[in-house]
């Protein structure tokens, strides 16, 4: 795009050259059809016979039909050649080709039941030779195969038959197969593969068949076995070697210099390629360094061949097939193109790897890319588009379940464009098609526009189709603007038709001209068609067309001559009243060719559809058809007409609480710093500055305030937000600023509220620009780096329920004994509150109780300790607490009693004890363990249950948002001692402490300072084994027993020690005789007494 400041106008440009187009036409094809299932379509070539001038007499498409059966044949599908011509569009049959076979009936003697003639079908193009195969025919039952070379006429030449019934069957080359591919080459000699000889070996074949003088016609064969003084094979037992061929001068531009390539699809499971050169003797050589191997296992390297020069370097280019190559676990294909040079192609070679995968996995599955078999057939395609390159197609037969397609590559002088030009996909041409591109062939122009056309068979559908090339258009378009400008300081000069006012205009001239090739045999009138249009994508335009009107103009340009510039003139008109009067007024114009409609087929009969009808319109060089032109206006600025201006920008942060830190970065006091304000002063110092816009960026989480304008006083400034972060300030003057004044002083305060969530770190932006040449740029930016903190001081209390002593007593229960929660024990009421001292808001805190709920043990149900009777109660203050039903009231006791939330008014009734006990144990209980606690603990036998090894904890957490200064929420949990586990598991100790514990934490981004050491606080309950139960429990039956016991058994051993010791022995008169006798008298004693006195 050029522009001038003359007054002779403004001119723009435009001439397409690029030459990227898809120019294969698939809307009126050549279709010409076979015999069911004969597999018409098999194998094509596109040929031309030539007269004896050398002139072309007729253009041909040969097609070969391997199994077809023809009526009276002795032989069952034998198979045939067909010659099809283009002399009609409608879809038709071809003529048979018998006649080049039955010449060579006599030569041999063999069997043509299942003989595969036409599985091959290879020309030398325009007046050269054909070579056709048959490589399942046969001698003596062997599968020798055989190729009839014809003449460019179709006339019977020759008899190819490298091989030979040599009696050593798979061993030797009884079962050749030769034919199985071929190739002829522009000097008559045919390239044959025989995969079959030396058990699998296969070997290579040339024989030239177009008599030279001094030239022996005699065959060369590559080596296919071990043999005395010759080299060995190239490739291993079973490796296929000739199950594809081609020919090429790969290391020579001189076309004498030619090698011979084979490839062997099996060999090494990954498939190996091998260049030959013959030598005299009839053999074809090779060098080890002539072994191309493949990169992967089974993906059938070397199943097909082409040669095409693609960088039009004289050197001819090796595309090497692999369809069943896969990555990535996807099988789908590839071609190796190895690229001809001095020194040749060799084993180390680097190729270009192109395969079929898509851009993406859903449009691989839609074409089942995975099943394609890229690479399957080769073709050249000679020069598709024109642009001095040789192209390349590529068949996938297999792609979208079977139906086929075809891929252009296009040549260029750094080799194959990777990017495939054109995809052509069976069923665009007939969705009924099956294997569409199992053969192809391309490199001729049969229908006569100058552009090679290409061939495809479908021998599934026993169908051909030749794909005609359109011709490719080149064209050039400028567009002239005049005036180049709108002065609006001068009066209007413009006359309008049919109205007496006068307008600001302009004129628009719009010229195209066309070339297209080959320019001398392509006539066709181009019709084209544009759109110009004012002010695209402008939602309030400025101008008008005058005739007819509006902001768009579409019409239609006849090119009829290539070449000729044809001209079109439009008038454009400023409307009366508008503000931008800086911004250029754009032109744009879109052109295309005009669609003509293609001819139904039904109506065939009424001729060949001309191609050239149908161009393709090539785009420039950035794929587009646009022209796009832009109209100034007039501004008071310098002589060079550019406003240099000089804007200063002075800005700040204000209302902020705390100081700045020593890096200059703003601390933003949350909770505190209600509003930010942003203080902007702009002056312009230099030329008027146009479209002058201020643009402050903020966080998300800042809310637009209001405006504040204090200088001028009377100035109103245009306010916008393009996103949630950008607040723009525009109409500050347009121009803005003039160097005549003493000052143009702009002074602005935007106000924002900081909001919930605010970023901790982030950037304030204030940045003005201008469409003038603003000489201070660098200063037009200037950027705050802003710190979030937030001033709050938490304080987590807690407090027990009774504050007293609380006594457990009574036998142990199981749960089914508990009928309502006054048998569980007392009732215990734990509270937590949450303070906040200020002078922040707390937006974001979680408040996390710890829960004494059952001791440690073996049980697997456990014991259980406080019981959780009720969901956690908020009493005033902005928390929420979630519902912990699996574990509040879990044996489903009934309940009597329950707290409310927001009061206090309705909590447990607890039983008192007695006066004095309870006073002594109130006066020393308090939120947290006093110090005489502390020193019980140590002379008492205390055991205190918190969250430890003794106990399991539930957790229950609260969210807490929106906490003020000063205010305060509190959480209850209501529940009731487990008085049975304290009477089994601490019936003698002096004190059971069980605390629950609380912990406040404030959410991390809120960025808060404050102390955290008030952060945890515990609720205790107090609890004591009632004394009285004790003593009772200690005096049962069994202990009176064990006593009663003891003491007899003590009394007995104490007689015993008694009697031992003589206790028990009476005291007697010394020579005292006891007496026996019964029948002692009173008065014997009265004797005795009175003696005794």
């Amino acid at each position: 795009m050029a522009a001038s400041h003359s007054n002779k106008g403004l001119f723009i440009i435009l001439t397409i050259s690029c030459v990227c187009g898809f120019n294969i036409d698939t809307k009126i094809p050549f279709t010409r059809t076979g015999p069911v299932n004969s597999y018409f379509g098999f194998s094509i070539a596109e040929h031309m016979i030539t007269n004896s001038n050398g002139d072309i007499a007729e253009k041909v498409l040969l097609v070969g039909s391997p199994k077809l059966s023809r009526p009276g044949d002795r032989n069952n599908k034998t198979g045939g050649l067909y010659k099809c011509s283009f002399n009609s569009w409608c879809k038709e049959s071809c003529a048979i080709q018998l006649q080049a076979e039955y010449d060579d009936i006599t030569s041999i003697a063999g069997t043509r039941t299942d003989q595969w003639f036409g599985s091959v079908v290879r020309s030398s193009g325009k007046g050269g030779y054909v070579v056709v195969c048959a490589h399942r025919y046969t001698i003596n039952y062997s599968g020798v195969g055989k190729c009839i070379a014809l003449r460019e006429s179709l006339a019977f030449h020759k008899l190819v038959t490298p091989c030979e019934d040599d009696r050593l069957q798979h061993k030797g080359t009884a079962y050749c197969q030769a034919g199985t591919s071929a190739d002829i080459n522009f000097d008559g000699t045919v390239v044959v593969g025989g995969p079959g000889a030396g058990d699998w070996t296969g070997g290579v074949f040339t024989l030239l068949v177009k008599r030279q003088l001094g030239v022996s016609l005699i065959y060369y064969s590559s080596p296919w076995r071990e043999e005395q003084d010759r080299k060995p094979p190239p490739v291993d037992l079973h490796s296929y070697m000739g199950y594809s061929v081609t020919s090429g001068h790969y290391y020579s531009t001189n076309t004498k210099d030619m090698m011979y390539v084979g490839g062997s699809p099996h060999a090494n499971g990954t498939g190996q390629v091998v260049l030959f050169y013959q030598e005299t003797g009839g053999y074809l050589k090779y060098r080890d360094n002539q072994i191309i191997k493949g990169d992967e296992q089974f993906s059938l390297f070397g199943f097909e061949l082409a040669t095409v020069d693609l960088n039009n370097d004289g050197y001819d280019d090796l595309i090497v097939g692999s369809p069943l190559h896969y990555e990535k676990s996807r099988a789908g294909g590839a071609i190796y193109v190895y690229m001809g040079k001095a020194g040749g192609i060799t084993g180390g070679s680097k190729p270009i790897k192109i395969t079929n995968q898509k851009e993406s996995e859903e449009e691989c599955a839609m074409t089942t890319c995975t099943e394609s078999r890229f690479g399957f057939s080769l073709a050249p395609a000679g020069d598709i588009n024109l642009d001095g390159y040789q192209d390349l197609v590529v068949g996938a037969p297999y792609e979208e379940n079977g139906k086929g397609a075809i891929y252009l590559f296009h040549g260029s002088k750094d080799g194959i464009v990777k990017k495939y030009a054109q995809r052509i996909s069976g069923k665009e041409i007939d969705p009924t098609i099956m294997t569409f591109g199992h053969a192809i062939s391309g490199q001729m122009d049969l229908d006569g526009n100058g552009y090679d056309d290409v061939a495809v068979g479908s021998y599934q559908s026993d169908t051909t189709y030749l794909l005609r090339t359109r011709p490719i258009v080149h064209l050039s378009a400028k567009l002239k603007v005049l005036p180049n400008k709108f002065n609006l300081s001068q009066p209007p000069d413009c006359v309008i038709p049919d109205n007496d006012l006068k307008k600001y205009c302009v004129n628009l001239q719009l010229c195209m001209s066309f070339t297209a090739k080959p320019r001398n045999s392509f006539s066709t009138t181009q019709s084209i068609l544009y759109t110009i249009e004012v002010e695209k994508g402008v939602s309030k335009k400025r101008a008008l067309f005058v005739n007819p009107g509006g902001t768009i103009k579409k019409s239609k340009t006849d090119l009829n001559q290539q070449g000729v510039e044809v001209c079109t003139k439009e008038q454009v008109k400023l409307i009366d009243s508008f503000n931008d009067k800086l911004t250029p007024i754009s032109f744009t114009v879109t052109y295309n060719l005009a669609d003509i409609p293609y001819p139904d087929p039904s109506q065939c009969s009424n001729g060949v559809p001309d191609i050239n009808k149908y161009p393709v319109l090539v785009t420039g060089m950035d794929e587009s058809t646009t022209l796009v032109t832009k109209v100034n206006f007039s501004r008071e600025c310098g002589a060079n007409d550019i406003c240099e201006s000089n804007i200063q920008l002075t800005t700040d942060l204000l209302n902020l609480t705390l100081p700045r830190d020593n890096d200059g970065t703003v601390v933003l006091s949350y909770g505190e710093d209600k509003v930010v304000i942003v203080d902007v002063k702009l002056d312009n110092k230099g030329e008027p500055a146009y479209e002058t816009n201020l643009y402050v960026t903020v966080p998300e989480s800042f809310e637009w305030n209001q405006l504040d304008v204090i200088n001028p006083p009377n100035h109103v400034p245009v306010r916008t937000n393009p996103t949630s972060t950008i607040v723009e300030l525009s109409d500050i003057g347009n121009p803005f600023g003039n160097q005549a004044k003493t000052t143009n002083l702009r002074h602005y305060r935007l106000r924002f509220n900081p909001l919930e969530g605010i970023e901790k770190k982030f950037k304030i932006i204030v940045h003005v620009n201008t469409t003038s040449e603003e000489q201070t740029v660098a200063r037009d930016r200037q950027e705050f780096n802003v710190r979030v903190i937030n001033r709050a001081e938490v304080e987590l209390q807690s407090s027990a329920a009774p504050d007293g002593d609380v006594f457990y007593r009574g036998p142990v229960r199981g749960v089914s004994s508990m009928k309502t929660e006054s048998d569980i024990g007392p009732a215990i009421n734990h509270t937590f509150t949450v303070v906040n001292h200020g002078p922040g808001t707390i937006d974001g805190a979680t408040l996390r109780i710890y829960w004494p709920f059952e001791l440690k043990t073996d049980y697997p149900k456990g014991k259980q300790l406080l019981y959780l009777m009720q969901e956690p109660v908020v009493i005033g203050g902005p928390a929420e607490c979630p519902s912990y039903s699996e574990f509040v009231n879990s044996l489903n006791i009934k309940a009597i009693t329950n707290v409310g939330p927001q009061t206090q008014g309705t909590g447990p009734q607890y039983k008192v004890v007695d006066s004095s006990r309870k006073k002594r144990e109130t006066k020393t209980s308090t939120d947290k363990p006093p110090k005489i606690r502390k020193q019980e603990i140590v002379s008492k036998n205390v055991v205190k249950l918190n969250c430890d090894k003794q106990v399991n904890c539930r957790v229950m957490e609260c969210r807490i948002r929106g906490l003020a200064k000063g205010e305060q929420t509190t959480v209850l949990l209501r529940g009731r001692l487990w008085e049975s586990t304290l009477v089994q598991d601490y019936p003698s100790v002096d004190e059971v402490w069980i605390a629950s514990t609380g912990q406040v934490e404030l959410d991390t981004d809120l960025n808060i300072e404050q102390n955290i050491l008030d952060d945890i606080a515990e609720a205790i309950t107090y609890s004591i084994p009632d004394l009285k139960e004790r003593i009772s429990d200690e005096l049962q039956w069994w202990i009176i027993l064990v006593a009663v016991l003891a003491g007899l058994l003590v009394l007995i051993i104490f007689i015993l020690i008694l009697w031992k010791c003589g206790f028990f022995k009476r005291l007697r008169p010394e020579g005292y005789q006891p007496t026996y006798k019964g029948d002692l008298k009173k008065k014997d004693y009265e004797s005795n007494d009175a003696a005794y006195s």
